[in-house]
């Protein structure tokens, strides 16, 4: 089976993508660090409180 390139890939569309100004992506940390309460860092904090907590009382 023969490829026909020219229609496979649009040569133009490749050269624009590879030749436009990069923008970086960027997020806020205090966006993407959101406290919610229910991610898995809180409850794993929340086991740790409880088991050290258990552990000093005995």
């Amino acid at each position: 089976m023969k490829f026909d390139y020219n229609q496979e890939f649009d040569i133009k569309e490749i050269y624009r993508k590879l030749t436009a100004p990069s923008q970086p992506l960027m997020v806020k940390a205090s966006e993407f660090f959101e406290s919610t309460g229910d991610d898995n860092l809180c409850k794993l904090q929340a086991v740790v409180e409880r088991f050290l907590t258990l552990s000093t009382q005995v």
